[in-house]
């Protein structure tokens, strides 16, 4: 994260990139491009509730109703962030690979994080 408008304890949260890690900590959007998000394990309810945003701000979302694991992780190539439900599977496999595509961020859509390799993310 860039250090605009980040205040001392701003920069006390943000965790380091562990070293030997690809990719950045983050980038700031260019104007007019979108920040593409790949849906995992999409429910109709995720469909009609998102796409109101799909291709806007700075939001290109896919819909996938595949779960995200280690079989389907080469869906998330090319894209920005990946967006998990509760029963998608980001082990340590999982986030090594979404790190090499360039995946800068996975958001989950669930209360729970038990699914997620929190020392690897």
């Amino acid at each position: 994260m860039d250090n605009i408008g980040q205040t001392a304890q701003d920069k006390d949260r943000i965790a380091p990139r562990p070293a030997g890690a690809s990719g950045t900590h983050s980038r700031r959007m260019k104007e007019g491009e979108f920040m593409k998000v790949a849906f995992f394990d999409t429910k109709e309810y995720d469909k009609r509730s998102f796409e109101a945003y799909n291709g806007k701000n700075d939001l290109a979302i896919q819909f996938y109703d595949t779960k995200l694991c280690e079989d389907t992780v080469e869906l998330a190539r090319g894209f920005d962030a990946v967006c998990v439900f509760v029963n998608d599977d980001v082990n340590a496999a999982v986030v090594e690979k979404l790190s090499s595509f360039g995946v800068r961020l996975i958001a989950l859509r669930c209360a729970g994080y038990n699914n997620v390799d929190l020392s690897a993310a």
